[in-house]
């Protein structure tokens, strides 16, 4: 019998085993590793299973657990229905650091049959550790210093020397350090924006044991507030706010932060949001800044805005001043060297500003003070200059120009007074003469001239006359602006020119006017016909010409020959009474113009002559000709009579 139980039990012996484990709990910190953190109570499972550890549990069996590395008992527990058994650890700071060894003891169950069984681990005892951070809760500015104290401590608040602490922001190693015999080191962060950002920036402060220690790793949170430091721009003076175009703008700005001025501060000058210049600050954040007022400036107002771009450190700061650029406006008026009543006279126009250009929206209004008449002048856009016509009327002399610019709000002159003296031109007319620019030697010559301006006749006022050198007798004009000129002709033969002229008079705002009429003085005289009319009679088919025989010295010649061509004929008529020459001419067969060739042959005191006077012979005349009748005979006639008066008014002109 004793001999049957005993094989039974090693039986059992052999099946039955104990599971021990850490249970979950603060102090179990690394349960893979079996590593436990002393000073508190350590929760140890601890699990009974028939045939090993894939078997069924064991309920209601009590087991007794062991620290071996101090001889001690620690506890015991019974197994629950899943076969496990719970007990706490009082592990208490005076335990040993480093490896333990753990017994759980199952003192076997003869009654269920079941053997004894035994199990053991090894935890590893650690210490806790603290990490304490001194640092100044601020703000900081990027280019600060960050500065804080690290205190390392085990769980019985004795310093830990020689640690490893590292600084992370994120996952970015910031510094790393040892801590000295007394546990603390201290760090010094740069703080810039190449880790930390604006706003809260987290730093994580970590210590990392070494296995050899058995220290628990610790770590520390601290947040950091990152911010730039407020700037301003402060306009200390300036020089005004209205300004000339060529004149200086002046300005005094203060840049500071944080009270202080800001030492070195690039600062972008801008016109109407245009970078045009720039300015830097001296050690005490001031600058002083002087600007021309120049061709970027137009008239009218004007934003000149001082910007500061910032820093990593400084916020940026922007400053804006308004002012107003003004000028007086340049005006000239180019009138002709004389400016003459009743003629249309080319007036030139400038307007611009002080630097020359043009003016934007101007119009010019010119106030004649002599007649009260006013001239209304727009200025192109974009010009400096315009042209236009005037007509002066109104009394001669001195006259007052009051011009008035409008349409631009910026021009400190707009009145301008000019003056423009008007002048009156006489003109000398020939009216009659009894030569054709020609003179025989001692003839008596006779002119008859008209002095008058704008149409209107000028009485009362003397003419001087002279041929060549020669000073003839003054002639003073009638009412109706007429003088008559008499003399000889000059015995030598030659070319003469008969000056008539009436002098100016600058009391009276009247120019000179001067009359040249050239004559030749020769024994031998040209001769001129002209065709003086000519009747046309259809029913006789004959046209019946008159012409004009005579020298060019006036002289009518009776008796001469006048050869001349019509048509295929060629025959000769001898002029008769006071030069007058009449020809009886076939009419041609068709209507048309016809010249009528003619020529004289030249005697010892004549030039030949030769020349042509055109004959219109209309539709009607040919009809009339050819026997259309009464009706036609009239038409014809009235035609005709048209015609005649032709030639006559041809002659009556070249006689003027």
């Amino acid at each position: 019998m004793p001999l049957r139980r005993l094989t039974l039990a090693v039986i059992l012996a052999i099946t039955l085993s104990i599971i021990i484990s850490l249970a979950d709990a603060e102090n179990a910190v690394a349960q893979e590793d079996s590593i436990v953190l002393r000073g508190g109570l350590v929760p140890i499972n601890a699990r009974l299973l028939q045939n090993g550890s894939y078997g069924y549990p064991v309920s209601e069996q009590r087991l007794d657990f062991y620290d071996c590395l101090l001889n001690s008992f620690i506890g015991f527990s019974f197994t629950d229905s899943d076969g496990y058994a719970l007990i706490y650890w009082n592990l208490t700071f005076d335990h040993p650091l480093g490896p333990t060894l753990l017994n759980v003891t199952f003192e076997g169950n003869d009654t269920l049959s079941l053997a004894p069984s035994c199990q053991w681990t090894t935890v590893t005892v650690v210490s806790g550790t603290h990490i304490d951070l001194e640092h100044t809760q601020q703000a900081y500015h990027p280019g600060d210093q960050i500065s804080f104290l690290v205190e390392l401590s085990d769980d019985q608040s004795e310093a830990i020397p020689n640690a490893s602490i590292a600084v992370y922001h994120d996952d970015i190693l910031l510094a790393e350090d040892y801590t000295n015999e007394t546990g603390q080191v201290t760090f010094n962060l740069g703080c810039n924006t190449s880790w930390c950002s604006l706003g809260n920036n987290e730093i994580r402060v970590v210590y990392e044991p070494a296995t050899s220690r058995y220290h628990n790793k610790s770590e520390h949170s601290i947040l950091v507030e990152v911010q730039q430091i407020l700037t301003s721009i402060e306009l200390e003076d300036m020089n005004g706010t209205q300004f000339q175009l060529d004149e200086f703008l002046w300005l005094k700005l203060n840049v500071s932060a944080d009270g202080e001025g800001l030492p070195n501060a690039n600062l972008s000058v801008l016109l109407d949001g245009y970078l045009i210049s720039s300015t830097t600050t001296d050690p005490f954040g001031v600058t002083e800044h002087l600007m021309h007022i120049d061709h970027l400036f137009g008239l009218g107002p004007h934003r000149v805005g001082i910007e500061y771009g910032g820093t990593d450190r400084h916020t940026a700061a922007h400053l804006e001043v308004d002012i107003v650029v003004t000028s007086p406006a340049t005006i000239s008026i180019m009138l002709p060297d004389y400016t003459i009543f009743g003629d249309e006279s080319q007036i030139q126009l400038g307007i611009h500003d002080s630097l020359g250009r043009p003016i934007p929206g101007v119009h010019v209004t010119i106030h004649d003070e002599s007649t009260n008449e006013t001239m209304d002048i727009p200025v192109p856009l974009g010009h400096t200059s315009t042209e236009f016509q005037h007509v002066f009327t109104g009394p001669t002399g001195i006259r007052g120009l009051l011009t008035t610019v409008s349409g631009n709000p910026y021009l400190t002159n707009t009145t301008q007074l000019f003056s423009v003296t008007v002048w009156l031109k006489p003109t000398i007319s020939m009216i009659e003469t009894n030569i054709l620019g020609y003179a025989s030697p001692g003839q008596r010559l006779s002119f008859r001239a008209q002095l008058n301006s704008s149409g209107t006749s000028l009485p009362d006022r003397p003419v001087d006359a002279r041929i060549n050198e020669t000073v003839l007798p003054s002639q003073i004009t009638d009412s109706y602006g007429f003088a008559n000129v008499t003399l000889f002709a000059p015995e030598a033969e030659g070319r003469y020119v008969l000056v008539l002229k009436v002098n100016g008079s600058s009391v009276s705002y009247e120019l000179s006017a001067v009359l040249e009429y050239a004559l030749v003085v020769s024994r031998v005289m040209p001769v001129q016909v002209d065709l003086t009319y000519y009747i046309i009679s259809p029913e006789l088919k004959e046209i019946r010409v008159y012409l004009m025989i005579r020298c060019l010295n006036g002289t009518p010649l009776d008796g001469v020959t006048l050869n001349y061509e019509w048509l295929d004929i060629s025959t000769s008529a001898i002029a008769i009474q006071s030069g007058l020459a009449e020809l009886i001419l076939p009419m041609p067969p068709s209507a048309g113009f016809y010249r009528l060739h003619h020529y004289t042959d030249g005697t010892q005191h004549l030039h030949p002559s030769s020349g042509h006077s055109l004959i219109a012979i209309s539709e009607a005349d040919v009809q009339a000709a050819q026997g259309i009748g009464i009706l036609g005979l009239v038409l014809t006639l009235c035609v005709s009579v048209s015609l005649v008066g032709i030639p006559a008014l041809y002659r009556k002109h070249l006689i003027s």
